[in-house]
């Protein structure tokens, strides 16, 4: 069923009659303002074909950045939808077209414009970019943080976790059987800083910060000794933590912290 079958072949809904000469004429004799659709889902496919290529490189290229596939793909067809049709709407009030010109077009254009404009701003709060925009600071701000930074003292310590198993019981509900599991129940945590005398601080920080544009800063922390006397300074200090501990429970978990 069309819509002239719904009654729009009326004189009264005569479409597309009196568009004004020049521009808005030549439009509507080469493609067609009722053909605008067809555009659109033609426009649809062709950006689905390239997410396609773009999702199958990103899986093949980075495999740890398969979760922002989705957002970029999603955000990209939003950003389609909404760069199509508001030109395809503002040209319509440009040419002063009837209502029902093709108002197969309208009908489709508004609803999906609502939508992507509620998409477009979950994008913004929710996306995983969107967590940098979340923590902006201005360059001065930002150069004299990286000053502290480098200037602070890193910190090194060994923590340890000492635990044993114990097997719980809990009874059905529904029945009189009762169920057994074994937890792991931690006794006794306690975290100890190894002494650092002396260090060298190695990160690379750019020597001027522009005030335009945005500038992404990732930051990971790395502590490596020096030379075999620190390394072996800092395991005998484990080990000896871990021996005089090690008494306390059944078993023990070990980490050493940066910072």
């Amino acid at each position: 069923m069309g819509f002239d079958d719904l009654g729009f072949d009326d004189p009264f809904f005569d479409k597309c009659k009196n568009i004004p000469s020049g521009v808005c004429q030549n439009f509507h004799q080469l493609i067609g303002f009722h053909n605008i659709w067809i555009g659109y889902l033609l426009l649809v496919v062709i950006c689905l074909i390239l997410s396609a290529l773009y999702a199958f490189f990103i899986s093949s290229k980075f495999t740890g950045l398969n979760y922002i596939i989705k957002w970029h793909v999603g955000i990209f067809l939003v950003n389609i939808t909404i760069w199509f049709w508001i030109p395809i709407l503002m040209s319509r009030l440009f040419c002063q077209l009837n209502v029902f010109c093709g108002f197969e077009s309208i009908f489709l254009a508004i609803p999906l414009l609502i939508a992507s404009f509620i998409l477009m701003i979950l994008d913004m709060r929710f996306s995983p970019e969107a967590k940098y925009f979340r923590n902006q600071k201005q360059s001065e701000e930002t150069s004299a943080f990286l000053t502290r930074m480098k200037a602070a003292s890193p910190a090194i310590a060994v923590e340890v976790d000492c635990y044993h198993y114990e097997t719980r019981m809990r009874m059905n509900s529904n029945s009189n059987m009762s169920r057994s599991r074994t937890v792991e129940r931690s006794t006794f945590k306690e975290r100890r800083a190894f002494p650092i005398d002396g260090f060298v601080d190695e990160t690379q920080v750019p020597s001027k910060i522009e005030n335009q544009g945005i500038t992404l800063f990732h930051i990971s922390t790395s502590i490596t000794a020096t030379d075999p006397y620190s390394e072996n300074a800092f395991n005998q200090f484990k080990n000896r933590y871990v021996a005089a501990n090690s008494h306390r429970d059944q078993a023990m978990h070990t980490s050493i912290e940066l910072s």
